[in-house]
């Protein structure tokens, strides 16, 4: 046994240590494209109002010639309304900090804090399986979730999915713990992780709506008026609805009718922004949207965003109605996945780019589906069968990433029906 344990740790430690070098490899040579917007939208928080900064709006902020390069993000479409920044203002406070650093040194340490916070829930996994499996289980998270172009498409473009990994990692673990004080702290993190991005609150929407009377929906209640108070309190509730009204320009930027500025005059960039060359540069790694209204798009039918949120409406409607008999046994394990179920549907069907970069989120149930699977689940095969496609060895097949998704999402809801059905007996 000591045999094989040391052959996996030894084969955990030399994958990570091969996509660390990869992924160090490309950060040198290239931006960090997404990673740009969202360190100016950061600086942008608290900066000086620049002349043409539109009352200090984070979105609406178009660089000029003369204005310090540190605003300046390469890749914008000069022509449109809105800028690429896309985050909350939570979002630009949590990046503050690091926006305050040179973007050089600000690109290398989220590629560190990306590796770090992608092993914290690996780690945590590792140390709660049997020894048998201390260092198989991990080795395997490693192969599905950082061997993948996934995973390097997240790195390269800098992107900040795996911090909302990491934190509803924290929150699933709480809620699942029998202890208040961490069910409570569970709860508060959810509502974190609202400020962040108000998707994530179908995460928690189950939970709190089958018990609204708990330590955990305390938590949540707790974060959520704290964080609205201080919202109030230093003036930015008018951002937020600042925020939400960019969203409603962003949800046409597929279907090519955004909204342009009638008075744009071309002008040059700077070649060396901040004493990098290269920050419009992108490693050319398979890149897969997945959204509904892109692939319709795709198909010549551009429909109205509503469209989309009828579908997720009439998709969550079928699943209430097919779950109908079994929703009195949900307990937090199932809660959990009906969040996770909600976030993944509503992903696809808002009118927003869905890039692969966000399978990350598949670690999250991966946790819970690993210590329970076998050859005979019927759920297991979908599952196992997504993670191999999402691994990218058949990109050149169109939209294998999508149709990998897909499996994995029916795989958790024949985990939920088998695993309830016995409730029924």
């Amino acid at each position: 046994m000591g045999f094989f344990q040391n052959k996996w740790k030894t084969a955990f430690f030399a994958l990570l240590a091969l996509n660390f070098l990869w992924d160090a490899a490309v950060t040198a040579r290239f931006g960090g494209i997404d990673l740009r917007d969202k360190i100016v939208g950061a600086r942008l928080l608290f900066s000086e109002n620049p002349s043409d900064r539109r009352a200090g709006s984070q979105w609406l902020y178009k660089w000029q010639p003369g204005e310090p390069e540190r605003l300046l993000i390469p890749n914008d479409d000069f022509s449109m309304r809105v800028n690429r920044y896309t985050g909350t203002p939570f979002q630009s406070l949590v990046f503050y900090p690091l926006a305050r650093l040179p973007y050089f040194w600000v690109r290398w340490i989220w590629l560190f804090l990306q590796y770090f916070l992608v092993l914290l829930p690996i780690f945590w996994f590792a140390r709660r399986r049997p020894p048998s499996e201390k260092w198989f289980a991990p080795t395997t998270a490693l192969v599905f979730f950082v061997s993948t172009s996934n995973w390097h498409l997240h790195t390269e473009r800098g992107q900040v999915y795996v911090l909302a990994v990491a934190a509803a990692f924290f929150f699933w673990k709480n809620a699942l713990s029998k202890k208040p004080k961490l069910e409570f702290w569970g709860g508060f993190t959810a509502a974190l992780l609202c400020f962040f991005k108000p998707v994530y609150v179908l995460l928690a929407l189950p939970l709190l709506l089958k018990k609204p009377i708990s330590i955990f929906s305390a938590g949540f209640l707790l974060c959520f008026l704290t964080g609205f108070l201080i919202f109030w309190a230093v003036g930015w509730l008018p951002m937020w609805s600042e925020f939400f009204q960019i969203m409603q320009e962003w949800k046409n930027w597929q279907i090519g009718t955004m909204p342009l500025r009638p008075d744009f005059q071309p002008f040059d960039l700077p070649n060396v922004v901040e004493g990098m060359a290269n920050l419009t540069r992108a490693k050319p790694i398979y890149l897969e949207n997945s959204s509904l209204q892109y692939l319709l798009f795709q198909l010549g039918w551009a429909v109205d965003a509503r469209f989309y949120y009828l579908i997720f409406g009439v998709a969550v409607g079928v699943l209430v109605f097919i779950f109908r008999k079994k929703l009195r046994h949900f307990d937090t394990e199932h809660l959990l996945l009906a969040g996770f179920v909600l976030w993944e549907i509503a992903s696809f069907c808002m009118p927003f780019p869905r890039n692969n970069y966000q399978f990350i989120h598949w670690l999250l149930p991966f946790f819970i589906f690993w210590p329970k699977a076998n050859a005979f689940s019927r759920w297991a095969k979908p599952f196992v069968a997504g993670l191999v496609l999402n691994l990218g060895v058949l990109a050149w097949l169109p939209y294998t990433f999508f149709v990998g998704e897909i499996l994995m999402l029916l795989a958790v809801l024949f985990y939920l029906w088998d695993n309830l059905f016995n409730y029924e007996r």
